[in-house]
């Protein structure tokens, strides 16, 4: 039975290292070593010959090539774990100008639709390289965060004094954000309804109107031509005709007064 565990447990680490994505040599190899070292311990990888075996096969063919010009005539895989990675770091870390990254830092603007969390996020990560002093890293961020921020939220951080810290003012600034998104969404729905009120009030003048002024399809006035009350004396098209019983044209002999007469 303890066998059987062993292979299975073995099995199950194999399967766990192969999980850990390969590493990109266009990516940042910091980033990318602090997860593998959180990779070795979630697989509960303490042995240096391991790590070591993982570390080659993951690093790539590009990298695996580097490291095995660097130490030929010998192999990468008979050297120290921290000596290849001290290696690695060094090779994909590019150098850090500092006031360059300074100056990214205090240039960045905060975008017109970017969201208040993505903002903070990115000011936090402009400010990983610029080496600020430990004791003054919290306060600029926090200046550079407050400063950029819109109008109505930075307005509401305003009421705050000194002591105001990092996470409170994201806390709050996000807050703000929701009501403010909140408050515009109602508007919008507001005066939507208020549009469509508009909109029936006129169709339903429109309405009216015309029914005023064709009494539902019909004119109150006889047509002076054919008599019928569907249609104006303009409109219609027996204006032109002759009267069958006076010879007159313009009329029909239906409504023809020197008819009455006659029979008169």
């Amino acid at each position: 039975m303890k066998i059987i565990d062993q292979r299975k447990m073995t099995d199950t680490k194999i399967i766990t290292a192969s999980s850990m994505p390969e590493f990109n040599p266009t990516e940042n190899w910091n980033l990318w070593f602090e997860r593998l070292e959180l990779h070795f311990v979630e697989i509960e990888c303490t042995d240096e010959k391991q790590k070591i075996s993982i570390l080659l096969k993951l690093i790539g063919a590009e990298a695996y090539q580097i490291l095995h010009c660097l130490f030929s005539p010998k192999l990468p895989s008979k050297e120290k774990y921290n000596d290849l990675c001290a290696l690695m770091k060094a090779h994909y870390t590019p150098p850090v100008i500092v006031f360059n990254e300074r100056r990214n830092f205090y240039a960045a603007k905060m975008g017109a639709d970017e969201r208040v969390a993505s903002w903070f996020a990115r000011v936090k990560r402009l400010s990983l390289d610029c080496k600020f002093v430990a004791g003054d890293l919290e306060r600029i961020v926090l200046d550079k965060f407050v400063v950029e921020l819109p109008s109505k939220i930075f307005e509401k951080l305003c009421e705050e004094d000194e002591t105001l810290t990092l996470q409170t003012a994201l806390k709050k600034a996000m807050m703000k954000e929701t009501k403010i998104q909140q408050s515009q969404n109602s508007s919008v729905d507001v005066n939507f309804i208020k549009a469509r009120g508009k909109q029936s009030s006129s169709n339903g003048n429109n309405n009216n109107n015309r029914k005023k002024s064709y009494g539902n399809g019909k004119s109150k006035k006889p047509c002076g031509h054919c008599g019928w009350k569907n249609h104006t004396s303009s409109s219609c098209k027996y204006k032109d005709s002759e009267c069958h019983s006076c010879g007159r044209t313009g009329h029909l002999a239906n409504i023809c007064k020197q008819k009455d007469k006659n029979n008169h």
